[in-house]
């Protein structure tokens, strides 16, 4: 008789990792849609009056205010860590 190369436990954790990476690739793919369209809630709410639908910052009071352009490569290339200063402690303009 042959001996099966593969135990029946090798192959039942095998299938259970395969299971759980599935789960976890489609969980955090979930998550970054559903993480964008927050972040698009909150930039439709709190950035489009000065960076413009855009992101620009060709509007009335954007141009008063001297937002930057999100387009640009200086912005382009900040850090998530700069992002998230710039976010959450902005200019005090608004």
């Amino acid at each position: 008789m042959r001996r099966a190369l593969i135990s029946t436990n090798e192959r039942r954790a095998n299938w259970v990792a395969l299971v759980a990476l599935i789960l976890a690739v489609g969980f955090s793919v979930s998550l970054s849609a559903a993480d964008a369209q927050e972040g698009q809630k909150l930039f439709q709410a709190k950035c489009v009056q000065c960076h413009g639908e855009d992101g620009s910052g060709h509007t009335v009071t954007g141009k008063t205010l001297g937002a930057f352009d999100l387009r640009s490569d200086a912005v382009q290339k900040k850090t998530d860590a700069e992002f998230y200063q710039q976010i959450s402690h902005g200019k005090g303009n608004t």
